[in-house]
């Protein structure tokens, strides 16, 4: 399927969907991003933390899963940076 980025998976992704995204080549690289990116700034909003700040304990649950939606539906450039969250929302991000 050399149409689809490379980070297509069958029977994981929304095939109708991921046909019409839209999707930029990132310079020689061959890869393909999609034209939409997923904002991760506020991943850890909401979110209860251990008292090292290292692991979240509840409240996660519906940030991933919505993470997990918006791959499956083709976009795969997200936006997350050690500053979101003091660090938080890249904990977050990693489960």
């Amino acid at each position: 399927m050399s149409d689809f980025p490379q980070t297509f998976v069958d029977d994981f992704h929304n095939l109708n969907l991921i046909k019409s995204m839209r999707y930029n080549q990132l310079g020689e690289t061959g890869l393909k991003i999609s034209l939409i990116s997923f904002g991760g700034a506020h991943m850890s909003a909401n979110v209860e933390f251990d008292e090292t700040r290292s692991a979240p304990l509840n409240g996660y649950e519906s940030a991933v899963e919505t993470v997990k939606e918006a791959v499956k539906n083709g976009i795969n450039y997200i936006d997350i940076a050690p500053l979101y969250g003091a660090g938080k929302a890249e904990i977050v991000m990693g489960k």
